[in-house]
């Protein structure tokens, strides 16, 4: 076992273990995988499976920006005054 830790005050932890795997059972289905951009993953089957954590942190980075758009004062003209 290692411990360390960087300069950014973060501790890691690496274990080394000596094990044997045994192979996998074989099976008679299988689906394949696309991962995506408009969703997190699109099955072979069709089914898409989105991701709600990106989503909610998008919500949440979007309700902040509103909130502090609506603090703001209009923008004003500089410059002389014409008429």
């Amino acid at each position: 076992m290692t411990v360390s830790k960087d300069a950014a005050g973060r501790w890691f932890v690496s274990i080394l273990v000596e094990e044997t795997i045994r192979p996998l059972d074989p099976v008679e289905r299988s689906v394949g995988v696309d991962a995506g951009i408009t969703s997190l993953l699109t099955l072979s089957t069709g089914e898409k499976i989105t991701n709600p954590k990106h989503e909610r942190a998008d919500r949440e980075r979007l309700a902040k920006a509103q909130r502090n758009l609506a603090r703001k004062a209009k923008a004003r003209a500089t410059g002389p005054r014409r008429g």
